[in-house]
């Protein structure tokens, strides 16, 4: 199986998208990075192509808009960082 998986970051208004094998992983590798992002959305593919396929479409402004839409709900509950309110 393969992950697309959605990253969102509330401070800057941003997605970040990735592709992956191991969900787990690739969320902790971003914790790692940045607390900043929060996963708000994932789908899963048999096929690493169709899976690449979906990333490249949602990393266009059409498929930007698509994510806002679909996740417009989310996103408002999405948590800020802590330092958020400060800065």
């Amino acid at each position: 199986m393969y992950y697309l998986h959605v990253f969102y970051n509330r401070k800057r208004d941003e997605f970040c998208c990735g592709v992956s094998d191991d969900l787990r992983k690739s969320t902790a590798e971003q914790k790692q990075i940045s607390r900043e992002y929060q996963m708000v959305f994932y789908e899963c593919f048999m096929a690493k192509t169709d899976a690449e396929r979906r990333l490249n479409h949602l990393r266009n402004i059409q498929g930007q808009r698509e994510l806002r839409m679909m996740l417009s709900d989310s996103l408002s509950m999405t948590k800020p960082p802590v330092d958020w309110q400060n800065a």
